[in-house]
């Protein structure tokens, strides 16, 4: 889908979202922007295929069942969707705001001051400022912030990396940091969020 995007002109996500399935980590983080997927619950299915392979091989167990015969088919709902750059933008029709935006997207993860940003948008700051926060719902340090937080809260619950790799990956400047935000959004730590995560997969 990303081929066929670009072979017709479109960018991603700045033209059309595209978002995939089964949330293969290798193919997803090296595709150009990095795909969005719906994450399976494998261990989830791979149980459930079990179960009812179980009571195929022993029709005694049926009564366990309630006596009701083995369902020819059964949903596993999936875990969620696993956002990345492919979906990660904001439609709006003020094409200042839209290059604030994008440039939010593509460098939130280094440093990235409002300076830049205003400079890119060809306004005075008070005027980017106010249409960004009309426009988009908060001000554009906040946008950075969350921008860069859904970078490392995706990072917890989709890789095993250690927090000292995502802090710097996601923008943060160390995990002392990252953490207190995580508390302030979430309620919770990067480390406990990311047990929650795997004992749900």
């Amino acid at each position: 889908m990303l081929e066929a995007c670009r072979s017709l002109g479109l960018r991603v996500p700045h033209d059309v979202a595209v978002i995939g399935v089964d949330d293969d980590e290798f193919v997803c983080e090296l595709s150009d922007p990095p795909l969005s997927s719906v994450a399976q619950a494998a261990r989830k299915i791979g149980h459930e295929a079990a179960r009812l392979l179980d009571l195929l091989m022993r029709p005694e167990r049926t009564q366990e069942h309630g006596g009701r015969p083995v369902p020819a088919r059964s949903v596993v709902p999936p875990i969620g969707v696993v956002a990345r750059r492919s979906t990660d933008t904001l439609a709006v029709e003020d094409p200042a705001v839209a290059r604030v935006i994008r440039t939010i997207r593509e460098r939130a993860f280094g440093p990235l001051a409002i300076a830049d940003l205003v400079a890119e948008s060809g306004l005075s700051r008070w005027q980017v400022e106010e249409r960004f926060r009309q426009l988009v719902g908060r001000s554009i340090r906040d946008d950075i912030l969350e921008v860069r937080l859904a970078e490392a809260r995706r990072l917890v619950t989709t890789t095993d990396l250690p927090l000292k790799t995502i802090a710097p990956r996601a923008g943060f400047r160390s995990i002392a940091y990252m953490t207190t935000v995580f508390r302030r959004h979430f309620g919770t730590t990067p480390a406990a969020l990311r047990a929650a995560a795997q004992g749900g997969q």
